[in-house]
């Protein structure tokens, strides 16, 4: 057991990489341009991120390999080879594409491939040079950009039972949701918060306006512990979620507004 960084303790790049490759997708830093002449394709200098280890590589031409008959589609790609103590780094050309290794070599693996572009080719000549790599920075703004959590009104009849859908944004799974709700006019109110392990709320008794908790994420209360309905949430899907309402008793009364502030992450 050790604290990595920790004074005096040795970081490696393999430890760097474990940590970068949680935030950092593969990818360049910023567009190139590829560009071809009869069989040989020159790819510019590029910066990026590959598994989490940064890299940069000097303008490189490749020969193509030309189809024989017909026309083809090449791959390039990026290859690490962890075995290769001179060139671990290097760019190579294919007449197909297909897939590449992807060993996970910041825990021992050997081989990962990262495409770079496709090139189509005829008998003679490369026809064409199409980058297929992301980059870095577009996929931290997305994320950046991407929204986290959802305010929305939930309204019930309370005295009715039975499974209620709500919808989300599309595309999206609740982590975690905090209900506020009230009838209007009335003692009835509660708090309360569901989560993928667990959910609970506190609730007020309509009768006295007294306080009670309850192991449901909703729950309203008519007459104490006597007359009260509940909701469960269940059926969590991308795009929405089911609240199942059970009651005891006659149930509580009025319609409820609920509202709820849905959270996308942990």
């Amino acid at each position: 057991m050790k604290l990595i960084r920790y004074e005096g303790e040795n970081v490696t790049p393999s430890d760097d990489a474990i940590l970068y490759r949680q935030f950092l997708s593969d990818g360049l830093f910023a567009t190139v341009t590829p560009t071809f002449t009869s069989g040989a394709i020159t790819i510019p200098a590029m910066r990026g991120v590959i598994c989490g280890r940064d890299f940069t590589t000097d303008i490189e031409t490749l020969t193509a390999v030309l189809a024989s008959s017909g026309t083809i589609t090449g791959q390039i790609y990026m290859w690490i080879d962890m075995e290769d103590e001179t060139y671990p780094l290097s760019i190579k050309i294919r007449n197909s594409v297909g897939s590449l290794s992807d060993d996970d070599i910041n825990n021992g693996g050997q081989y990962y491939g990262l495409e770079i572009a496709q090139y189509t080719a005829n008998t003679s000549a490369v026809t064409g040079v199409t980058l297929t790599v992301g980059f870095v920075q577009q996929e931290l703004d997305v994320h950046k950009a991407e929204r986290v959590s959802q305010s929305i009104l939930i309204t019930r009849d309370l005295s009715l039972v039975g499974v209620q859908t709500v919808s989300i944004l599309t595309g999206r799974k609740v982590k975690s949701m905090v209900f506020t709700g009230a009838v209007d006019l009335t003692k009835k109110m509660m708090v309360g918060q569901y989560g993928e392990s667990a959910g609970g709320s506190i609730y007020s008794h309509g009768d006295t306006g007294n306080y009670s908790s309850a192991g449901y994420p909703l729950a309203f209360s008519d007459l104490g512990a006597t007359n009260r309905t509940f909701g469960t949430v269940q059926n969590v899907v991308d795009g929405s979620f089911d609240i199942n309402w059970t009651k005891t008793g006659t149930g509580a009364t009025g319609t409820a507004g609920i509202r709820t502030l849905v959270l996308y992450h942990d």
